[in-house]
């Protein structure tokens, strides 16, 4: 195939290839023309690269390579529209990782031009998945992050799936002790209905997340939000068994939430101040449950070049949905110190201390927690590994129960792998085993392995 090249593209090919004036026209074979034309494109001009890609594309329209660079070449045009077809068709052609990665790129960058960076976003998790190898995945990595980071509007997804001895929090002993002052000054044993007891089968977990980035600079960031959350149980044989006239739907919690957070840095001390707001509904078997305000500050500050610390306080009220049960008042102060090892492993040490205020005496009640959480930084095996323990009190001054009131004490242990080996455009399904243990001194225990 012969093709006469203008000016431009005459010295281009001059100045890189051999001293030696042709006086007629150069015979390129077709790779030789896609190396002129990303040249050309590389050195602004898109018309003349264009111009050899049409003609690679009319001896084979499903030329992939030749499609990349045109959807190249018409971006440096400026024709955006274009340019994001002819990548469209690239991918369409394309016939292995290489051509798709390429495909994938072009088409990510000719959607962010047009500020449609939701789909940017896809696509750059698409060539992540086609990359030929880990530099062109690292490569996709980096640019979804930036397209990501310019990117105002974030919606993020949860399922999960956990089969559990004790979906509902049930008691695993039969009984409880009744106390009366007149009938059992010392306690009588009461049977505990089936559907209280621990019922075994599996726990799921349906969610999404709209978050929308109102302003944004370097020492300030608003973020509204959006959630909702849908969480629900599957009952096994021997849980029907137990409590016959029990429904799957008994232990469906549905939530929604919507809230606003502000964010300040301050420069010269290198903290962030963090003040939020959140308002939400929840229904409990299909009923409604509850609505909710909520408001939390927090401050995080460098002690040390791998040392931070996270103070915050969090004030909750709660209005029951009936007319009967009074409102209830939440008040926690946390108090987290994260540490960042010299091999990137993040450590974390949790302590919270909170109570709960109520005109129902029943619900008043003091709690507190201390959690100890790893996270390694480096995969092992292709697994990235994070645990937690967590030992957990409250205390109830008054009980229905017993006249010492009620006293819970828990402890709970969490192991996560996630499974980088099977990851599919970012996603990598995330195994998670949980143990805890709940006790109630004068009442009764349950546990879920």
């Amino acid at each position: 195939m012969q093709r006469r090249l203008s000016l431009p593209l005459a010295l281009l090919v001059l100045l890189s290839t051999a001293p030696v004036i042709h006086a007629e026209p150069l015979a390129l074979d077709a790779p030789a023309m896609r190396q002129l034309a990303d040249v050309a494109i590389k050195s602004g001009f898109g018309q003349d690269a264009l111009e050899i890609l049409d003609a690679l594309l009319l001896r084979d329209p499903a030329d992939a390579s030749a499609l990349i660079l045109k959807s190249r070449a018409l971006r440096v045009l400026d024709r955006l529209p274009e340019a994001e077809q002819a990548a469209r068709d690239a991918f369409a052609a394309a016939k292995g990782k290489c051509a798709r990665f390429g495909a994938s790129i072009v088409l990510a960058q000719a959607l962010s031009l047009q500020d449609q960076r939701i789909a940017a976003q896809f696509w750059l998790r698409r060539a992540a998945e086609e990359a030929p190898n880990p530099g062109a995945r690292a490569l996709a990595r980096r640019d979804f992050d930036l397209v990501r980071a310019a990117t105002p509007l974030r919606l993020s997804f949860a399922l999960s799936f956990t089969p559990s001895d004790n979906v509902n929090n049930g008691a695993h002993s039969t009984t409880f002790a009744f106390f009366d002052t007149g009938i059992c000054p010392s306690g009588c044993p009461v049977p505990i209905p089936g559907e209280s007891l621990a019922l075994s089968g599996y726990e799921g977990v349906v969610g999404t997340a709209l978050e929308y980035r109102v302003h944004d600079s370097l020492t300030a960031q608003g973020k509204a939000s959006l959630s909702y959350t849908y969480s629900f149980v599957g009952l096994s044989k021997e849980a029907k068994t137990l409590a016959p006239t029990a429904s799957a739907s008994d232990f469906a919690l549905t939530s929604f939430d919507m809230g606003y957070v502000e964010r300040r840095h301050l420069p010269q001390s290198g903290a962030t101040i963090r003040a939020g707001i959140n308002a939400g509904r929840n229904w409990y078997s299909g009923e409604m449950l509850q609505d909710y305000v909520l408001g939390s500050l927090s401050y995080r500050a460098f002690l040390g070049p791998n040392l931070t610390s996270t103070s915050e306080v969090r004030v909750q009220r709660q209005f029951p949905a009936d007319d009967v049960t009074p409102t209830a008042d939440l008040a926690d102060l946390s108090l987290t110190f994260s540490r960042r090892t010299k091999n990137g492993d993040l450590l974390s040490l949790d302590l919270v201390a909170g109570l709960t205020v109520s005109d129902l005496a029943t619900k008043e009640s003091t709690r507190q927690s201390v959690s100890f959480s790893s996270q390694k930084a480096a995969p092992l095996c292709g697994i990235g590994l994070s645990g937690e323990m967590t030992l957990s009190a409250s205390d109830y001054n008054l009980s229905s129960f017993n006249p010492d009131g009620r006293h819970d004490r828990g402890l709970r242990g969490t192991l996560s792998a996630r499974m980088n080996k099977i990851e599919f455009m970012g996603f990598a399904p995330i195994v998670s085993f949980e143990a805890r243990r709940t006790g109630r001194i004068s009442g009764f225990t349950t546990t879920n392995p």
